[in-house]
């Protein structure tokens, strides 16, 4: 499985990449040499190719793949030139139904759970919002799957209103109104211009009241020890209100009727949202 050496960095392909290196043949196997992403393919190709001269400049391979590739939205023209020199380098394709042809096709069947633990529900429900924001395959097919449930759902509740003759509400349908999104980093950032701001129009009013100070101006040093003694304690009361402030901005909270996403949260936990799906479904078939 040689797709476990996808990450040069991890202790296993720090550990074997270099003996690879000194071999005088290696054949690596796996069913899937890149699991998500072209970059992937890298530490494999780096191997493979290192004698030849096919794949020994990194920065160039992420250039031309990776970046070309996210620029592309997920595929294009990056995937399609990477395919083509990689089946005439480095890669062999055994189709499963050329090799083993007396083996019964795959039969798929889908496993319906229903979810009745409210917050494990809800759980699901942020995680699959997530994941349809992904702009790989797993996004393209979490968001057809979400466009077959919305129309099972109209169907349902179709069938519902006819046969109550439309005087009572759908179960499930909602009737709460969707509030805009923020980014928590857009609110956090409004908050410090705000410190910022009410800091700045505090020293214009200290400086205004000191300044009316009878004979106060004269002594300039005395007039600066009182301004910055006041200005300390006002920036410190503003400091505290800020960080209160702060502590109250999470993901999910409310600020100024639009709800607070924290949106490099999602797109980190999107990499692995898979797996957390995964765990989700065994909590829920317990």
């Amino acid at each position: 499985e040689s797709h476990m050496l996808k990450n040069k960095n991890t202790k296993r392909s720090r550990t074997i990449i270099p003996i690879f290196m000194k071999t005088t043949r290696c054949l690596m196997l796996s069913g899937t040499p890149a699991l998500s992403r072209p970059m992937e393919l890298w530490p494999q190709l780096s191997v493979l190719g290192n004698d030849r001269g096919w794949w020994n400049d990194e920065s160039d391979f992420v250039r031309k793949y990776v970046n070309r590739e996210e620029e592309d939205g997920g595929g294009g023209s990056a995937l399609a030139e990477l395919h083509t020199l990689l089946t005439s380098t480095v890669t062999i394709i055994r189709m499963k139904v050329d090799m083993l042809k007396n083996l019964p096709k795959k039969e798929r069947h889908n496993a319906r759970i229903r979810v009745t633990d409210e917050g494990l529900k809800d759980e699901f429900d942020r995680s699959m919002a997530i994941l349809r924001e992904g702009k790989g395959a797993l996004g393209k097919l979490a968001r057809e799957h979400q466009k077959e449930e919305d129309e099972r759902k109209k169907e349902a509740d179709a069938a519902a209103d006819a046969s109550s003759n439309g005087n009572t509400l759908a179960a499930g349908e909602s009737t709460s109104v969707s509030l805009p999104i923020v980014d928590i980093e857009s609110v956090r950032y409004d908050a410090e211009c705000r410190r910022a701001t009410t800091i700045r129009g505090i020293q214009h009013r200290l400086m205004t009241e000191l300044r009316n100070v009878p004979n106060l101006s004269l002594q300039p040093q005395l007039f600066q020890q009182l301004f910055n003694q006041r200005l300390q304690q006002e920036v410190t009361r503003i400091d505290q209100e800020h960080q209160q402030f702060l502590s109250t901005v999470k993901a999910g909270s409310v600020y100024n009727n639009c709800r607070v996403v924290d949106k490099a949260a999602e797109e980190e936990q999107r990499k692995t949202i898979l797996n957390h799906l995964y765990s989700l479904t065994g909590k829920a078939k317990v």
